[in-house]
């Protein structure tokens, strides 16, 4: 009986959205397959590298939602404890008003994961790939460069002489 009146919080099951989340990166993941000179293949193919991205990316989502998951849980279960919620409270999954909460690293976990996805994502990329975005970004670099200098009155280059 205590096995049926888990809460949701408690259960960490996989849901229908991580499912369509794995089919999703799997149809994404597909490929026509080049076919022979001789006119034989074709067909579908698995970009395996599209594949595990994805499928990281899948993990690590399920990864920080079950630790977050434990931390509240692990919350609930202090506040019950204390006498700061009742049963129907604790699973309900409501806090307490009172109850003290840590200050917030929101800012820092975001910084720290968008540092590493972006190093993740320049290491899967292709030496050429790689070269053609530095291109990009010094390109758009210099032309917000050239817009700012505008707007303070500065010339667009070191060697510019005014007629």
């Amino acid at each position: 009986m205590a096995d049926k009146e888990k809460s949701e919080l408690e259960s960490g099951k996989i849901g229908l959205g991580t499912l369509l989340e794995v089919g999703l990166v799997i149809a994404n993941s597909t490929k026509n397959k080049p076919s022979q000179p001789d006119g034989t293949g074709g067909g579908w193919t698995l970009d395996v590298k599209k594949l595990s991205w994805g499928l990281v990316g899948i993990v690590a989502q399920q990864v920080i939602s079950g630790f977050t998951r434990r931390q509240k849980l692990k919350t609930l279960n202090k506040d019950l404890t204390a006498g700061l919620i009742t049963e129907e409270d604790y699973k309900a999954g409501r806090r307490a008003d009172s109850s003290p909460q840590k200050k917030s690293r929101f800012g820092l976990g975001l910084l720290i994961g968008a540092a590493t996805g972006g190093v993740s994502y320049l290491l899967a990329m292709t030496p050429e790939e790689r070269s053609q975005f530095f291109k990009r970004l010094e390109k758009a670099t210099g032309g917000l460069t050239g817009i700012f200098n505008d707007l303070q009155g500065k010339p667009y280059s070191e060697d510019y002489e005014p007629k």
